[in-house]
């Protein structure tokens, strides 16, 4: 048996090291139209039925597969907003502002 640990490779965990939310090097510009990323209202509501009805133990097979592309589009938009935010944080540190 292997002592090594191994990496988590679920989606998130993939998408962390690709996008490398601690790492702010994105221009002031693209960092805004980042934090403009955001589910609509329609997608917002819809995503909290599935979360309530699965707290209920009442959702279908399909629905749950849409609740979890819900939480897979949010740890992407949580990624992304993330090294956004220090982006423009260290664009400041930088300006001297």
């Amino acid at each position: 048996m292997s002592s090594k640990i191994r990496t988590p490779n679920d989606e998130a965990a993939i998408l962390r090291r690709v996008m490398q939310p601690r790492n702010g090097n994105l221009t002031k510009t693209a960092a805004r139209a980042i934090l403009g990323w955001n589910l609509t209202e329609e997608d917002r509501a819809r995503m909290n039925d599935l979360v309530q009805r699965n707290q209920r133990g009442t959702l279908t097979a399909e629905e749950l597969a849409e609740l979890h592309g819900y939480l897979r589009v949010g740890i992407f938009l949580d990624l992304m907003h993330s090294k956004a935010r220090l982006s423009l944080k260290r664009e400041q540190i930088a300006s001297g502002r």
